[in-house]
């Protein structure tokens, strides 16, 4: 089974994190530059915790994005750790740990937030992003990136839900043009996508579903 979908901004993060001109010449200052400036466009305010050199490599931690929809309604989401190594060459390997751990909280008008924690571990994923400040490009590869639901909590009870998606064989271009980045455009595919799903409701109703699905293209 194939599935094509619109390359988009959904996964904010690392829809940033994951390209070649001719010329190289970026820093890991620039890069992270383009990622301010996206989640930026995108609605987002960012704070850190640090922005330290260690060695060749730019390390940020405890990231913290927060977009405000309304008055009432606002999205924080935490992110540990965010490695750009200068390669030496004029180019820059954005890496994250193999394990992460992250927090989304939904807060509204209605009642108390919702705050869901996930995981996200990932093998052999490296992005590699050149070019110029004014033209960054990147390509990006892992053997596998899964998604795991943590735990969901609604006035402080736990929601019976638990989520695991895992795209395997992923791979992937992107490019930048303008410090601006109002033009990005990139392609990504996966050789699958394994997924499964479990839920209850307070009536007793389940959910259990498990699904495959092959040769995923996304522009």
């Amino acid at each position: 089974m194939t599935r094509t979908t619109t390359f988009g901004a959904s996964c904010i993060l690392l829809s940033a994190l994951f390209a070649l001109p001719a010329s190289a010449d970026v820093t890991p200052e620039d890069v992270w530059q383009l990622f301010k400036e996206n989640y930026t466009n995108g609605g987002l305010v960012i704070t850190t915790g640090s922005e330290k050199h260690e060695g060749d490599t730019l390390v940020i931690r405890d990231i913290v994005a927060t977009q405000t929809l309304s008055e009432t309604d606002q999205n924080t989401f935490t992110w540990p750790e965010l490695r750009l190594r200068d390669v030496g060459d004029g180019s820059v390997e954005v890496t994250i740990p193999a394990e992460n751990q992250a927090t989304m909280s939904t807060k509204t008008a209605e009642g108390p937030p919702i705050v869901t924690t996930f995981q996200l571990t990932q093998a052999a994923l490296a992005a590699q992003f050149s070019g110029t400040p004014d033209a960054i490009a990147s390509k990006f590869g892992a053997d596998e990136v899964a998604f795991r639901l943590g735990e969901a909590k609604v006035n402080g009870e736990d929601l019976p839900m638990k989520v695991l998606m895992k795209l395997n064989g992923l791979s992937g271009t992107s490019s930048f043009e303008g410090m601006a980045n109002k033009d990005m455009r990139g392609e990504a595919a996966a050789k699958s996508l394994d997924m499964t799903i479990t839920a209850a409701d307070k009536d007793g109703g389940t959910l259990n579903l498990t699904a495959t699905i092959n040769d995923i293209t996304s522009t």
